[in-house]
């Protein structure tokens, strides 16, 4: 597995010491972009990817709001979980959506982070 600029690649074939890599979206997504490495160096990047690249989530951190409530701290910004979401998928809103009418969220699975959506406002 390779991380390039926040895309995860996957090695497809290899030739001597060069390495073809498919984005790892390619079977779920099809995705056509592709890297090629020769010794661990990046050598060429072909084609553009079909969706955004998955974000870097390891400083995410569940946190206990003053009452008593889970909440999400992510890069500085908190998030509160949206209201009526039950079973292992929990959307979590920008904890300034009120006051900001910031439409950041995030989307959890369990414990494992799914994915973001919009920018904050503030």
């Amino acid at each position: 597995m390779v991380k390039y600029n926040g895309y995860t690649y996957s090695a497809s074939y290899t030739t001597g010491k060069k390495i073809r890599w498919r984005c790892s979206t390619h079977q779920h997504q099809s995705c056509p972009a592709t890297i090629h490495t020769i010794d661990d160096f990046i050598v060429a990047v072909n084609k553009a990817h079909n969706h955004h690249p998955k974000l870097d989530f390891s400083d995410l951190e569940y946190v206990m709001s003053n009452k008593g409530n889970v909440m999400i701290k992510h890069q500085g910004y908190m998030y509160h979980i949206k209201r009526g979401r039950e079973g292992p998928k929990k959307m979590w809103r920008c904890s300034r959506h009120n006051t900001f009418h910031c439409k950041a969220t995030l989307i959890t699975i369990g414990e494992e982070y799914f994915q973001r959506k919009y920018d904050h406002n503030h």
